[in-house]
């Protein structure tokens, strides 16, 4: 490659002096220049012809092996701050140094011989260019650039001369002495030429004046070391002058994507904020609202309580009643007259049943063993009779069987088969069977009963009301019992039909029990046990018992009965106990949306002489709830029966807005208050 002026390119590495212009004054040293860094190593220059020991100039001179040059950039940072120093005693006389080494021609070697190459004429002040933008520096001349500094020939053209024999090495040494000995004779004033602008560099020349000033670079030995790219913008120029241009960075230097980190510094926050921010309202929105759920507060709903008893106690004698399923006996005590132990007459004969029982057992529905009767039998029962007891004919030479007997003692008060079954059981053995059946009572409970025998007829077997009602749920509760009592009528063999004697046996709701009557000539007593089932709307009757002592016929034991059964069946009518739209709850979410929780309908309750019923709310209230939901149940219970009624929402109890789950991210995952 060859220079503007057609000398080689390998040339440009020797500087030489121009030749003397007027109007400036010598240099007080010689200026060396960074073009030395591009030239071979120097041969010693001739001596002169004349002194001793000269040799003849066509004479071989051998090549000195030098140590190697500094590395390109330790060298070109050298020489900047060597154009850096003050060469001369006053700055103005720097300057002007400055400005006619950056001015100055590069001489020509041609032939063996250095040409001084003329001044170009000045045309006009120096005028230093604005940096140039990375956005001005076009991309076709930054790569033109780097194309001119990764070919430059320069350096092939210095390998090649390295690579010549040693006999080339005289010519070079007279070359370089020449170009001493030209800049040795130079006159006082050096006008240098200008130096050919660089990209960024703007100099004013006269139109149509040729330009040969020869332009130097630094030429990167490795065209991927990036630090040695980075300097190629030095020229000699440049740094003799002390200027340094702002060049077009290579594209692959600073890749394009670095210069707009500032866009990705500033958009990646904003994209991941409006990711995160989607996301968040994504995932609240649809989030499950079970860590949500209403706050549900219950109301107080007044208790029911029921009615009081207010039976008709009977002015003489006393009496008793209770309703089954309460534990709680009524009695006439309350009207102040303390209960007392009287004659149980027949009465009686429920215990003696029930004693028998308990010695030898009877399913519901069985007979149970055979007793044989003969005439003897039949005297028994006329004597009975004779005694103002009850009692019935047998067949004589004929049966009975266990449940034949057990239904002539309760339904016919028949003396004479209880004794034949007593004697029968315990082996003719009466005390023994007093014994026992007293000791059944006690382990009923039953401490204020006395039996002194099996029919009754003695004064002494004596009871209280409260006893024998508690004695007649005993019977009632036996299957074999309660089969018996409640007929009216029964056919047995000798005996023929019996009726049951009890006089309220026919009427609506009577189960039975048992009738027992004194009328002696120091004791007049009639009683009445009865037992009643009252029909109140629930699945299963309620069932009544009342206990009449101490009447003084049969039609006053028979209306007394009669009258407190009325009266209990009257206080045992359900009631109301939780009105319809009772409030018992209130539900209420935190976002407050809020419903109450009311019965749907009355609940009826059968409460037993002033009982307090209770009432139990089972309910379960859902978000998204609509009003008339159903939610639930309310039941009303007492000691006798119970009801229930549905629960339903008054009004809706509506979702979150999505405002409020945007803005309540805690309660939606159970962590805040």
């Amino acid at each position: 490659m060859s220079t503007d002026d057609g000398r080689p390119r390998g040339d440009e590495g020797t500087p030489s002096d121009a030749a003397p212009q007027e109007g400036h004054a010598p240099p007080t040293e010689p200026v060396p220049t960074i073009t030395g860094l591009f030239a071979m190593p120097e041969a010693p220059a001739d001596p002169p012809a004349d002194a001793p020991g000269a040799t003849e100039p066509d004479a071989a001179v051998a090549f000195v092996d030098e140590p190697e040059p500094q590395t390109d950039s330790v060298r070109i940072i050298a020489e900047m701050f060597r154009g850096f120093r003050r060469r001369s005693e006053t700055p103005e006389e720097d300057l002007q140094q400055l400005l006619g080494t950056a001015t100055q021609s590069l001489p020509v070697i041609s032939d063996g011989q250095v040409v001084p190459a003329e001044p170009a004429p000045m045309s006009g002040p120096i005028s230093l260019p604005a940096p140039p933008s990375l956005e001005e520096t076009p991309a076709d001349e930054s790569d033109e650039v780097d194309a001119e500094l990764m070919t430059d020939p320069a350096s092939d053209e210095w390998d090649d001369a390295a690579a010549e024999p040693p006999a080339a090495a005289p010519a070079l040494a007279a070359a370089a002495g020449a170009a001493a000995a030209a800049h040795a004779d130079a006159p006082g004033e050096i006008v240098r030429p200008p130096a050919e602008p660089t990209p960024e560099e703007t100099v004013v020349a006269a139109p149509d004046a040729p330009d040969p000033r020869v332009r130097t670079a630094y030429v990167p030995h490795d065209a991927d070391n990036q630090a040695e790219q980075a300097l190629a913008w030095l020229t000699a120029e440049s740094v003799a002058t002390g200027q340094s241009p702002l060049v077009g960075l290579q594209a692959d230097l600073v890749p394009e994507k670095r210069r707009r980190r500032w866009a990705g510094a500033v958009l990646a926050p904003i994209v991941t904020a409006i990711i995160l921010a989607v996301a968040y309202v994504v995932a609240f929105a649809v989030w499950p609202l079970d860590n949500v759920s209403p706050t549900v507060s219950a109301v107080e709903v007044d208790t029911p309580v029921g009615a009081s008893a207010n039976l008709p106690w009977p002015t003489n004698g006393q009496a008793a009643v209770s309703v089954a399923g309460t534990g709680e006996i009524l009695s006439s005590s309350e009207t102040g007259v303390a209960e007392t132990a009287a004659p149980m007459a027949s009465l009686t004969k429920v215990i003696t049943v029930m004693v028998l029982l308990d010695r030898q057992p009877l399913e519901a529905g069985e007979d149970g063993p055979s007793y044989d009767f003969g005439y003897l039998d039949q005297i028994e029962a006329d004597a009975l009779r004779w005694q103002n007891e009850s009692a019935l004919d047998v067949p004589i030479g004929g049966t009975l069987t266990y449940r034949q007997m057990l239904e002539g003692i309760l339904m016919g008060s028949a003396g004479n088969y209880a004794n034949k079954l007593v004697d029968a059981l315990w082996e003719g053995d009466r005390l023994a069977y007093t014994t026992d059946a007293i000791a059944w009572l006690q382990d009923n409970g039953i401490t204020d009963t006395v039996v002194v025998d099996a029919t009754g007829i003695g004064v002494d077997n004596r009871s209280t009301p409260t006893s024998m009602v508690r004695v007649s749920e005993l019977a009632l509760a036996n299957p074999v019992v309660a089969e018996i009592v409640a007929q009216e009528i029964v056919e047995l063999p000798g005996a023929g039909i019996v009726e049951n004697s009890n006089p309220l046996i026919s009427e609506d709701g009577i189960v039975g029990i048992k009738t027992g009557h004194l009328d002696e000539w120091n004791v007049v007593t009639y009683n009445l046990t009865t037992a009643k089932d009252v029909d109140t709307g629930g699945e299963e009757p309620i069932r009544v018992y009342a206990a009449v002592m101490g009447q003084l016929d049969s039609d006053a034991q028979a209306q007394v009965s009669r009258d407190l059964l009325a009266a209990a069946t009257a206080a045992l009518q359900p009631a109301e106990a939780l009105p319809a739209g009772t409030v018992v709850a209130t539900a209420t979410t935190p976002w407050g949306g809020t419903t109450d929780i009311v019965t749907d309908g009355a609940a009826q309750l059968t409460l037993w002489n002033s009982e307090l019923g209770e009432i139990s709310s089972d309910y379960t209230i859902e978000i998204g709830d609509d009003a008339g939901d159903e939610v639930g149940t309310a039941t009303v219970s007492g000691a006798l029966d119970s009801d229930e009624v549905i629960l339903v929402t008054t009004g809706d109890l509506p979702r979150p807005s999505l405002e409020w789950r945007l803005t309540h991210p805690l309660e939606l995952l159970g962590i805040g208050d």
